[in-house]
């Protein structure tokens, strides 16, 4: 019996044992485990601020960007409304060079056939047997001669007769 009592008394102290061991392994776990998720939590906390700094950043980056951006469009639409000025001012002095020019070439042409209308009549050195009977539709002089046809001269002094339809 007393080795019976022996026995039992080791068994329950194991057991006692085992489970203060149970006990205090699951209270260490328990503290590991929240100490790792107080840690995990820590790192995720620093993790967003981190990504929100980087956030942050990035969003001024792009402000800044789009400030540049913003710049560099209205410098380059002040340049554009200067040079469409510009173009403007050349387009109305082309027009007003091309209009006098313009004004230049029809007094010039105007000039020309008055010209070549007097250079028509003082060209040709009339005959004592010429006479002028008038000028047709187009300008041209026209000449009687001594038997009674009627011409007038071209531009290189040659005699055209005129056909009569009787």
């Amino acid at each position: 019996m007393k080795k019976l009592f022996c026995v039992f008394f080791v068994v329950i102290s194991m057991v006692m044992s085992g489970v203060t061991f149970t006990v205090s392994a699951k209270e260490t776990g328990k503290k590991a485990k929240v100490e790792k998720n107080d840690d995990e939590k820590e790192k995720v906390k620093k993790k967003k601020e981190k990504k929100a700094k980087d956030t942050d950043a990035k969003e001024e980056k792009k402000d800044k960007k789009k400030n540049k951006k913003d710049k560099d469009e209205d410098k380059d639409k002040k340049k554009d409304k200067k040079d469409k000025d510009e173009d403007k001012d050349k387009k109305k002095d082309k027009k007003d060079k091309d209009e006098d020019k313009d004004k230049k070439k029809d007094k010039k042409d105007k000039d020309e056939d008055k010209d070549k209308k007097e250079l028509n009549k003082v060209k040709h050195n009339k005959a004592a047997t010429e006479k002028e009977i008038g000028e047709d539709e187009k300008g041209r002089m026209i000449y009687e001669g001594p038997r009674g046809g009627h011409y007038y001269y071209t531009d290189h002094n040659t005699k055209v007769y005129i056909k009569n339809d009787k």
